[in-house]
């Protein structure tokens, strides 16, 4: 509803309008408030219809918006890791909170750098480099959806403004590792942190393990050659188990009835394997007293274990599965050697101990060290 109000130097009362967002002001040329209110209201609705009428006509020449754009990207798209889907779809709606349904050509240098300015608050500069990173995708998938090619405006903003990620080097001594291992209380819990630091496997590949992909005569997993194990970077994987983490999997292999190596814990019909770690992971470093320790720093703690037992670089490589040197070096500083080798020095480098019930259910410590009254 229109605002009124009277300058002293007129007879005829003004108005003030909102149009599109933007305050206007208006002369009514009426005399009487209830003439002049009527007048002002309807000349605001009057221009609210222009301006959205421009708006919806201005939108249909800039062409393609971002949400069909998304939908046809993957449909395109059909090659595309799980998990990469799954990050994109992310990217999607963090674009899509900020920015809204916008007209691809429409987009602008200033508008990405208002998106940084909103996303910087409360993210780091990696998760803002993702989201713009799936949205040069976009557009440089979309460049001949249309008639005229689509520019992406997204290689036009320096991202070099941006500051640099702060880097994580958290990585646990053997002590460490052994007080999370006593505050499990459940086998798997158990298995799933020893596979961890003894293999350096991520957190989604041991979710995803099955028997089947384990030869334990050559002691080896192989992932990335099924579709329920694709690797991070979409290639095949082995890797390669000490003797300790063998047995451990031979024990636990005995007495389950799933063709996971971590089955759900939830009792249903359907044999599904583990989806989280959230819950247990907070209390066992809380009991541990390793608050702020994430489980990604197991794969650190593999990979630095392996640089402090001086396991070559490309030896290392192959190990965590990286494909450039780059990326062992983000985790360790390392020179030459051999795959098993390796494996064989990182097994007698630190000692885990599974506790006096093995990879049985494990008790509380303090129930644990009780002893029977005679």
């Amino acid at each position: 509803m229109a605002e009124l109000y009277k300058r002293p130097e007129s007879p005829y009362l003004q108005a003030y309008i909102t149009v599109a967002g933007v305050k206007a002001r208006i002369s009514t040329k009426e005399k009487t408030r209830k003439l002049a209110q009527i007048k002002a209201d309807l000349v605001e609705k009057q221009e609210n219809a222009k301006a959205e009428a421009a708006r919806m006509e201005a939108e249909a020449q800039a062409g393609l918006r971002f949400v069909d754009a998304c939908d046809r990207f993957f449909l395109v798209k059909t090659d595309l890791q799980p998990k990469t889907v799954v990050n994109y779809n992310s990217n999607v709606s963090n674009i899509y909170r900020v920015l809204g349904d916008f007209a691809l050509r429409s987009l602008t240098v200033i508008d990405i750098k208002s998106y940084v300015a909103t996303r910087i608050k409360t993210v780091g500069s990696v998760a803002i480099r993702r989201d713009l990173g799936f949205l040069s995708s976009l557009y440089n998938t979309a460049v001949d959806w249309e008639e005229e090619p689509l520019v992406n405006i997204v290689s036009q903003y320096d991202q070099s403004v941006l500051p640099e990620a702060k880097e994580r080097k958290r990585w646990l001594r053997g002590p460490e590792v052994q007080r999370l291992l006593d505050a499990c209380v459940e086998t798997y819990q158990k298995l799933f942190i020893y596979l961890a630091v003894d293999t350096g496997m991520r957190s989604g590949e041991l979710k995803k393990l099955k028997w089947d992909d384990i030869d334990f005569k050559r002691r080896e997993i192989v992932i990335g050659n099924q579709e329920w194990n694709r690797t991070k970077n979409g290639e095949i994987k082995i890797i390669y188990l000490s003797v300790r983490s063998c047995n451990a999997l031979l024990h636990t292999k005995k007495k389950s009835n799933s063709q996971w190596v971590f089955p759900s814990p939830k009792v249903t019909d359907e044999d599904a394997h583990i989806t989280t770690t959230k819950t247990w992971w907070a209390r066992v470093t809380r009991v541990a007293k390793l608050e702020g320790v994430r489980f990604h720093d197991l794969r650190h703690t593999f990979a630095s274990w392996l640089n402090q037992t001086e396991t070559g670089e490309i030896p290392s490589m192959n190990l965590l599965g990286h494909k450039t040197s780059s990326m062992v070096k983000r985790y360790a500083h390392t020179s030459p050697t051999q795959l098993r080798d390796a494996i064989r020095r990182l097994e007698g480098y630190t000692e885990l101990d599974t506790g006096p019930s093995g990879f049985q259910k494990t008790l509380p410590r303090g129930v644990r060290k009780s002893k029977k009254k005679q």
